[in-house]
């Protein structure tokens, strides 16, 4: 971190147990602090998650709140953002579920999958990133000390990310809800073997419990993800400047349709499919 203006901490696991959690999202987390703070580096940015609480039912959640204390403690002046799910070319969640449609009879959810999220476009966190790591005045004044709950446009439940993965990976595969305590006894097992695409722990069935969307009523010390990226275009000369948060149904047709994959055309444009649109709200009854 020698001569670094900012510091932008990405330490997170998404499977893990609680000692690798407390080791690696609480601790590791910290010694970026204290380097950051060594170092003594101006702008300091920590991704962590919707849902971080320091009383929260897993470890997951109790790590990435201990941490996000420890960096504003020490870094009064540092961001914390908090992300729904992030999708985006290559992501762990769109790109895993269309991947199980390969292998899988049906795809599953727990308790009916009506647990709700709020997907952010990859390419919407970035820039939000960038501008909390500006050297700039008025950005410190609106980020210095905050949390942002960064979640996209469109929030939908568990089942129509299921319906969206397989409307835009183009395969038919029913799907199918299971008992939340089907999911842990999956988990129990599933947990103890090398991970895999079809990892699965009881701390992420207990998740599944709570919507993973941003809160409708705001923290005190919060600041709104799309009122940030207003307030400050890219300072990138050759990009248009955006306004509107990126969809979903913008994005996964680029990354998810085979066609799109075989033709190597993994764009980042931001024109809707409107047929796929009127087919996803048929499929979900919208």
């Amino acid at each position: 971190m020698e001569g670094a203006h900012a510091v932008v901490s990405l330490v997170g696991l998404l499977a893990a147990t609680e000692k690798e959690m407390v080791d690696v999202q609480q601790d590791g987390a910290r010694r970026v602090a204290d380097a950051a703070k060594e170092k003594g580096v101006e702008r300091v940015v920590m991704i962590s998650a919707i849902g971080a609480d320091k009383n929260g039912v897993t470890p997951y959640q109790r790590t990435k709140a201990a941490a996000e204390e420890y960096f504003l403690s020490l870094h009064p002046t540092a961001t914390v953002i908090r992300p729904s799910i992030v999708f985006g070319p290559g992501d762990s969640f769109f790109t895993r579920f269309a991947e199980m449609a390969k292998w899988l009879p049906f795809l599953p959810v727990f308790g009916g999958g009506t647990t709700k999220f709020q997907p952010v476009y990859v390419g919407d966190l970035a820039r939000a990133v960038e501008i909390c790591c500006r050297d700039d005045a008025k950005v410190v004044d609106m980020v210095g000390g905050r949390i942002i709950e960064a979640g996209g446009p469109d929030i939908l439940t568990y089942r129509e990310i299921m319906n969206l993965t397989l409307l835009h990976s183009q395969r038919r595969r029913p799907i199918i809800s299971l008992p939340f305590w089907v999911g842990t006894l999956q988990a129990f097992f599933l947990e103890r073997l090398p991970q895999s695409l079809f990892t699965l722990t009881r701390d992420q069935v207990k998740q599944l419990r709570v919507d993973n969307i941003v809160s409708p009523h705001p923290l005190v010390n919060s600041v709104n993800f799309q009122d940030l990226l207003r307030a400050f275009p890219s300072n990138s000369p050759s990009s248009v400047v955006e306004t509107d948060l990126v969809s979903v149904h913008q994005i996964l047709p680029t990354y998810l349709t085979p066609q799109t994959k075989e033709n190597g055309k993994r764009t980042h444009g931001r024109h809707t499919s409107l047929g796929s649109l009127e087919e996803f709200k048929k499929m979900s009854g919208k």
